[in-house]
């Protein structure tokens, strides 16, 4: 999976081209307020992933991340899980057809977004960044998944009522849940990338920038921080010595 890791870049990247880029090239078809909230859209599609990704820090040492960029992560992914949520109630309230307010709206997804902060960084907190990384990915997929399958549900019912507005809040959280689902698609390439680099020995302390190359272990001599060192294979001399021996 590892060799298509630059493919899957390309054409992510494609596509996103092509998502965003088409309505805000096409403005003079639009009023002002659409283009910038396409505008707004893609800026914080970017912003936040390389935020994300960035946040997580080297991927070649396997020692715990640190507060301060593990908070930054999990306060990304769980505004994404906090959207999600919000819009997963606002669907099933609408099929229901009790009122929703938009100060409940942004409640629930305020309070939501404190509560899924909280879980991820309890549920990441002493993994080291591929891992942490692979969680939030496996967090996020999965939610927006399902959140997906329940609110395109929701707006098949919806859409059966009589109201002028029937369905507008399922079609809301479809989106939205298709904009997470989209945004997970991203760090997921990056775990390739890390996969990659983690395979490859350190030269160097990620804490205190220790020369490991000829100081060869899973610990700094220096710090002792734990550090990922490549496992040597035996050659083929040595393996067929070894069948021989058996």
């Amino acid at each position: 999976m590892s060799k298509l890791r630059w493919p899957l870049l390309v054409i992510y990247v494609l596509v996103l081209t092509g998502l965003f880029a088409r309505p805000i090239a096409l403005r003079e078809y639009q009023d002002s307020r659409a283009v910038w909230i396409w505008v707004g859209l893609a800026v914080f599609y970017v912003v936040s992933q390389v935020l994300f990704i960035v946040a997580l820090g080297r991927s070649d040492a396997v020692i715990p991340l640190r507060a301060r960029r593990l908070l930054l992560s999990v306060v990304i992914a769980g505004l994404l899980m906090a959207l999600l949520t919000g819009t997963l109630v606002g669907a099933v309230v609408e099929v229901l057809g009790a009122p929703v307010s938009d100060r409940l709206l942004v409640g629930t997804i305020a309070a939501a977004w404190g509560v899924w902060t909280l879980v991820l960084f309890v549920a990441c907190r002493r993994l080291d960044r591929l891992r942490t990384g692979r969680r939030l990915f496996a967090w996020l997929l999965t939610t927006s998944v399902l959140q997906l399958m329940v609110t395109l549900t929701c707006h098949l019912v919806a859409r059966g009522q009589t109201s002028e507005s029937a369905g507008l809040l399922s079609l809301a959280g479809a989106f939205a849940g298709t904009f997470v689902l989209l945004w997970s698609v991203g760090p997921g390439i990056a775990l390739l990338f890390w996969s990659r680099a983690r395979s490859q020995p350190l030269t160097e302390c990620p804490q205190c920038g220790c020369d490991l190359r000829e100081r060869p272990g899973r610990f700094c001599p220096r710090c002792g921080s734990q550090v990922f060192r490549k496992k040597t294979r035996p050659d083929n001399g040595t393996c067929s010595a070894r069948a021989a021996a058996v």
